[in-house]
Protein backbone atom coordinates (compact mmCIF):
# COMPACT_ATOMS: atom_id res chain seq x y z
CA UNK A 1 0.00 0.00 0.00
CA UNK A 2 1.55 3.49 -0.91
CA UNK A 3 0.79 6.99 0.22
CA UNK A 4 -2.97 6.62 -0.60
CA UNK A 5 -5.23 4.46 -2.66
CA UNK A 6 -4.52 4.17 -6.12
CA UNK A 7 -7.81 5.60 -7.37
CA UNK A 8 -7.48 8.43 -4.99
CA UNK A 9 -9.04 11.86 -6.60
CA UNK A 10 -6.64 14.20 -4.35
CA UNK A 11 -3.31 14.56 -3.00
CA UNK A 12 -4.41 14.15 1.15
CA UNK A 13 -1.57 16.63 1.83
CA UNK A 14 -0.72 19.92 -0.25
CA UNK A 15 3.07 19.86 -0.33
CA UNK A 16 5.76 20.41 -3.01
CA UNK A 17 6.28 18.50 -5.20
CA UNK A 18 9.32 18.29 -6.89
CA UNK A 19 10.02 16.76 -10.09
CA UNK A 20 13.57 15.27 -11.17
CA UNK A 21 14.75 16.60 -14.01
CA UNK A 22 18.56 14.59 -14.57
CA UNK A 23 20.45 12.66 -17.24
CA UNK A 24 20.23 9.43 -15.32
CA UNK A 25 16.53 9.36 -15.46
CA UNK A 26 15.51 7.88 -18.85
CA UNK A 27 14.47 10.61 -21.33
CA UNK A 28 13.35 11.06 -25.15
CA UNK A 29 16.45 12.20 -27.27
CA UNK A 30 13.36 15.04 -28.41
CA UNK A 31 13.38 17.75 -25.96
CA UNK A 32 9.87 18.46 -26.93
CA UNK A 33 8.55 14.82 -25.97
CA UNK A 34 10.24 15.43 -22.73
CA UNK A 35 8.58 19.21 -22.07
CA UNK A 36 5.30 17.46 -22.96
CA UNK A 37 5.91 14.60 -20.20
CA UNK A 38 7.02 17.19 -17.97
CA UNK A 39 3.78 18.87 -18.98
CA UNK A 40 1.68 16.11 -18.20
CA UNK A 41 2.89 15.22 -14.49
CA UNK A 42 2.37 19.07 -13.76
CA UNK A 43 -0.56 18.77 -14.53
CA UNK A 44 -1.65 16.13 -13.04
CA UNK A 45 0.10 16.78 -9.94
CA UNK A 46 -1.94 20.11 -9.83
CA UNK A 47 -5.32 18.69 -10.63
CA UNK A 48 -4.93 16.27 -7.36
CA UNK A 49 -4.40 18.99 -5.57
CA UNK A 50 -0.47 19.40 -5.30
CA UNK A 51 0.32 23.00 -3.01
CA UNK A 52 2.95 23.33 -5.55
CA UNK A 53 5.28 21.77 -8.46
CA UNK A 54 8.72 22.10 -9.29
CA UNK A 55 11.70 20.94 -10.41
CA UNK A 56 14.93 19.74 -9.18
CA UNK A 57 18.17 19.77 -12.01
CA UNK A 58 21.23 21.41 -12.67
CA UNK A 59 21.18 24.17 -15.49
CA UNK A 60 23.44 21.96 -17.81
CA UNK A 61 20.95 18.95 -17.28
CA UNK A 62 17.68 20.79 -17.63
CA UNK A 63 18.93 22.08 -21.39
CA UNK A 64 20.12 18.73 -22.79
CA UNK A 65 16.45 17.29 -21.60
CA UNK A 66 14.17 20.04 -22.27
CA UNK A 67 16.21 22.26 -24.54
CA UNK A 68 16.06 25.29 -22.27
CA UNK A 69 12.35 25.54 -22.33
CA UNK A 70 10.92 28.78 -20.38
CA UNK A 71 7.43 26.69 -20.43
CA UNK A 72 7.77 26.36 -16.96
CA UNK A 73 9.26 29.70 -15.90
CA UNK A 74 5.80 29.90 -12.91
CA UNK A 75 7.31 26.86 -11.50
CA UNK A 76 10.23 27.11 -8.89
CA UNK A 77 13.54 25.70 -9.37
CA UNK A 78 15.50 23.79 -6.69
CA UNK A 79 19.15 24.35 -8.63
CA UNK A 80 21.79 21.39 -8.34
CA UNK A 81 25.49 22.03 -8.80
CA UNK A 82 27.11 24.41 -6.41
CA UNK A 83 30.27 23.67 -4.64
CA UNK A 84 30.37 25.70 -1.53
CA UNK A 85 27.54 27.54 0.58
CA UNK A 86 28.33 30.52 -0.97
CA UNK A 87 27.81 29.39 -4.45
CA UNK A 88 24.28 28.37 -3.52
CA UNK A 89 23.98 31.47 -1.68
CA UNK A 90 24.88 33.05 -5.08
CA UNK A 91 22.54 31.01 -7.23
CA UNK A 92 19.78 32.25 -5.12
CA UNK A 93 19.96 35.88 -6.59
CA UNK A 94 19.45 34.64 -9.94
CA UNK A 95 16.34 32.92 -11.88
CA UNK A 96 16.43 29.64 -12.16
CA UNK A 97 16.51 27.15 -15.12
CA UNK A 98 13.05 27.23 -15.68
CA UNK A 99 13.03 30.97 -15.46
CA UNK A 100 11.06 31.30 -12.16
CA UNK A 101 12.54 31.75 -8.80
CA UNK A 102 15.28 29.43 -7.21
CA UNK A 103 13.52 28.29 -4.09
CA UNK A 104 16.25 25.95 -2.72
CA UNK A 105 20.39 25.44 -3.96
CA UNK A 106 22.30 22.43 -3.56
CA UNK A 107 25.79 22.56 -2.66
CA UNK A 108 28.81 19.72 -1.53
CA UNK A 109 29.23 19.62 2.49
CA UNK A 110 31.39 17.52 4.33
CA UNK A 111 30.90 14.63 1.96
CA UNK A 112 27.24 15.09 1.22
CA UNK A 113 24.87 16.93 -0.71
CA UNK A 114 23.23 20.07 1.64
CA UNK A 115 20.59 22.42 0.35
CA UNK A 116 20.08 25.49 1.42
CA UNK A 117 16.45 27.61 1.00
CA UNK A 118 16.65 30.69 -0.58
Amino acid sequence: MGWTDADATHIPVASTWWLDVEVANSWRKDPARNVAALQGAVDYLESMGAGSVGFYSAPRMWQKITGGTDAFAGHSSWTAGASTLEQAEAICQRPGFTGGPVEMAQYFANGFDANHRC
